[in-house]
């Protein structure tokens, strides 16, 4: 089994590359580039072109989307202060096109090519879920949350690109909501914990929430028994099933 991954897709103007580092680590990179006026292509190794880092998270969006089980998914990253705005879209109007942008970068995808990309994002998923979340790593962030002071953290050395939000549309009937703030029955019990947080990204069934020791992790919305306002960054008070906070060594 290759321990890298890339593939491009080029059209007449556009192409999108997709890379794999390591199946040991959490994430893949997309590149898109254009051809220039001389009729050279962009030089990503120049600084040309725009990358996009993808977490395991945002994989598993993008593989929901490419199985057609959403119909659109979009999200908002930022990195050194310059945010770019990230969509996939099915095309209404044109059967099996898919339309990827990345910032002011636009790639269509054509049937041959998403058939492509989805084989190659679900292998890389299950990949990474086998080796980048094993032992070594486990024990490396446990290690980080125990000793805070250390001059790293764990969101500086996984998360070198801030996801600030990221929704999907679904194919099934659209559920309106009168107010902005999401009401949960309170099951608060021995089974969860109370921990301030802070939500810095949502996703359809997800929530991407900050801890006090700038650890950040996605919690399924249906493990979160409180209150909560979607649209507040500030602190908020989450109750919070214990077993997805062990799972992720999140202590109170």
């Amino acid at each position: 089994m290759a321990d890298v991954h890339s593939k491009s897709f080029f059209g007449q103007k556009t192409g999108i590359i997709i890379k794999s580092p390591s199946k040991e680590e959490d994430y893949f990179f997309m590149t898109c580039i254009q051809k220039k006026a001389d009729g050279s292509w962009e030089k990503p190794s120049q600084g040309e072109g725009k990358t996009i880092k993808f977490s395991l998270e945002e994989m598993v969006m993008i593989l929901q989307l490419l199985s057609k089980e959403s119909k659109s998914w979009t999200t908002l990253h930022s990195f050194k202060e310059e945010k770019t705005s990230i969509s996939f879209k099915w095309d209404d109007t044109k059967e099996g096109q898919l339309y990827i942008n990345l910032g002011d970068y636009k790639k269509a995808l054509h049937t041959p090519q998403i058939v492509i990309f989805r084989m190659l994002i679900k292998h890389m998923l299950a990949e990474k879920i086998e080796y980048a979340t094993g032992p070594k790593q486990s024990e490396y962030t446990e290690s980080l949350i125990k000793n805070p002071n250390k001059t790293e953290n764990i969101a500086t050395l996984v998360v070198s690109e801030q996801i600030i939000e990221g929704r999907a549309e679904s194919n099934s009937p659209k559920i309106k909501m009168n107010s902005k703030m999401v009401n949960k029955k309170n099951k608060s019990s021995n089974k969860t914990t109370k921990l301030q947080g802070k939500i810095t990204g949502t996703s359809e069934k997800a929530l991407l929430l900050m801890f006090g020791n700038n650890t950040e992790v996605w919690i399924p919305r249906s493990s979160v028994h409180s209150n909560y306002d979607a649209t507040d960054q500030d602190l908020q008070e989450f109750t919070i099933e214990n077993w997805i906070l062990e799972k992720n060594n999140i202590h109170g």
